[in-house]
């Protein structure tokens, strides 16, 4: 674990790791999406972490940046965006997502990347991947009467 310093090698789960470099098939192709385009977005900290990971595990990653991306029907099809999407859903054989609680739900950038995704192509998001959030996050704020 050359550049992953910050991790205690007693966590890191090297049967997992060796299960996914050993594999008679091609690397794994995971394909990291998150759901917030702050500029220090938890979110995106989250998944590039989770890329690291999965990178040192042996697998390719890509993380797709949703800056930019148009709303579902707000946009033709052949917006740069959209199909930069596409393309990466296609190319990927799993995916992590990632996504700030809002109101007690996924952000509406995360909704937004997943109204994209092809259905018609034969992509299958299953129904509850909303009931399995990697991570979930919650911001409390103080209100003093100081």
């Amino acid at each position: 674990m050359t550049y992953l310093s910050a991790i205690e090698q007693e966590f890191f789960n090297d049967e997992i790791a060796n299960k996914i470099q050993t594999s008679p098939q091609a690397t794994v192709r995971i394909l990291i999406l998150y759901g917030s385009v702050r500029q220090r977005s938890y979110s995106r900290f989250t998944v590039e972490e989770a890329g690291r990971l999965l990178a040192e595990m042996g697998a390719e990653v890509k993380i797709f940046n949703p800056s930019c991306l148009p709303l579902p029907d707000g946009a033709p099809e052949t917006d740069p965006k959209v199909l930069e999407l596409r393309k990466l859903v296609r190319w990927c054989e799993g995916m992590v997502w990632s996504s700030p609680e809002r109101h007690g739900a996924m952000s509406s950038v995360m909704k937004a990347q997943i109204g994209w995704i092809p259905l018609s192509e034969g992509t299958v998001v299953h129904p509850k991947v909303k009931h399995c959030p990697l991570c979930r996050f919650a911001a409390v704020r103080s209100h003093s009467t100081r």
